[in-house]
């Protein structure tokens, strides 16, 4: 059966799958009172925030449907019990790209790519 996402958004679903299986749900323990930093820093570095941020703002300008294939894995995933809703918090990103200024946009969104999500390098 044909996946309705398609094959770039199905490889992505298999890097979110590998995150949580190869980062997290061994972390379970140390993730009881929530995301920490070392999450984050992992989250980012797989490429799991800021997905929807445009290329001209730094951001990788994935399909907004990213975002509900990182929902769905996360609950998929053991982690989804302790870290609830987490990498949602990226839907305000949303908001910021639907209604921000383009000043808040080239301010917001490139800092905040820039510190949290530094693009992947593939080798």
């Amino acid at each position: 059966m044909e996946s309705p996402y398609g094959e770039d958004l199905d490889l992505f679903r298999g890097s979110v799958r590998a995150f949580f299986a190869r980062d997290v749900e061994p972390r379970l323990r140390d993730l009881e009172g929530g995301a920490d930093e070392r999450f984050w820093k992992d989250a980012a570095s797989a490429g799991l925030l800021g997905v929807v941020v445009p290329e001209e703002y730094g951001g990788p300008g994935a399909d907004p449907l990213a975002m509900v294939i990182i929902s769905e894995e996360l609950g998929r995933s053991p982690a989804g019990a302790v870290l609830g809703s987490c990498l949602n918090s990226d839907m305000t990103t949303m908001f910021m790209l639907l209604y921000g200024t383009e000043a808040q946009k080239r301010a917001d969104l490139i800092y905040v790519h820039a510190k949290l999500a530094p693009r992947r390098r593939h080798g």
